[in-house]
């Protein structure tokens, strides 16, 4: 996530967060799923630990557990598998090297139109163009 947006959510949600939270972990487009997630789950007696992308979809682990306050999580993680990662659009599953969730537009820039993964890793976050 770009560091507008990574810097907005700590310190709109600030008290949500452990001690050793790693991060953002996700591109852009599930900002709003992001801020509307730790919007409903800030009043819980909960801490944030890590939020990030997994199989193509958003993952959220928290502290302690919390069954209401993971019934809310496990609704938006939901959301993210129908949500391009990069833009925010619809979007759906995707073979990229990894799974990912994207939008056609967003699936069919360059970057994943690569025969290896492994030699543009390091380019994964391009933005949509």
């Amino acid at each position: 996530m770009n560091q507008n947006n990574t810097n907005y959510l700590k310190e709109k949600y600030k008290k949500i967060y452990d001690k050793h939270f790693f991060g953002f972990s996700i591109d852009n487009g599930w900002f709003k799923i992001i801020d509307e997630l730790l919007e409903k789950i800030q009043s819980y007696n909960i801490k944030i630990i890590d939020i990030k992308e997994k199989f193509g979809g958003l993952r959220v682990y928290t502290t302690p557990y919390d069954e209401e306050a993971q019934e809310i999580i496990n609704y938006y993680e939901s959301l993210s598998y129908d949500t391009c990662e990069r833009c925010g659009n619809v979007g759906e599953s995707r073979p990229t090297g990894w799974i990912r969730t994207l939008c056609d537009r967003c699936y069919a820039s360059k970057y994943f139109q690569y025969k290896s993964c492994y030699k543009y890793w390091n380019t994964r976050y391009v933005i949509c163009g």
